[in-house]
């Protein structure tokens, strides 16, 4: 997109979050996040901080070694006008709420998901047992 305000709500976006698909994230044989949350349109206490205080941080803390991918759970033009409708990618992953957090490894398999609040330290625990094995 040509701006990443587009597909990302937090404030301010963070393009570091888009720069793969989940297809290149599964391609390449590293470990992946695929991060369903808005910081912006949360309808819970959850999904903001989940981007501002795990994925954002573990994304700087394991640059190189793991892909991160971050979803928008709502097209963000009409959330934007006040009415949120979830992305199709939704039920393609059949989740009904967010946040969620999905780590693969690098095969593409699930290693660990979470739904709702996650601590950092959680989700660091599983990335360094992926990347010693």
């Amino acid at each position: 997109v040509p701006d990443v305000a587009m597909i990302d709500s937090s404030t301010p976006p963070r393009p570091e979050l888009h720069d793969l698909t989940v297809a290149d994230a599964l391609q390449n044989g590293k470990p992946s996040v695929i991060a369903f949350a808005t910081p912006a349109f949360c309808q819970t206490r959850f999904c903001g901080p989940v981007v501002e205080e795990v994925v954002a941080p573990l994304s700087k803390d394991y640059r190189g070694r793991v892909n991160f991918v971050h979803i928008e759970p709502y097209r963000l033009a009409e959330a934007r006008q006040g009415k949120l409708v979830p992305i199709a990618e939704m039920a393609q992953w059949k989740l009904a709420t967010e946040p969620y957090l999905f780590v693969l490894d690098g095969s593409g398999r699930v290693a660990a998901q979470f739904e709702g609040i996650v601590e950092k330290d959680e989700v660091a625990a599983v990335f360094d047992r992926l990347l010693k094995g």
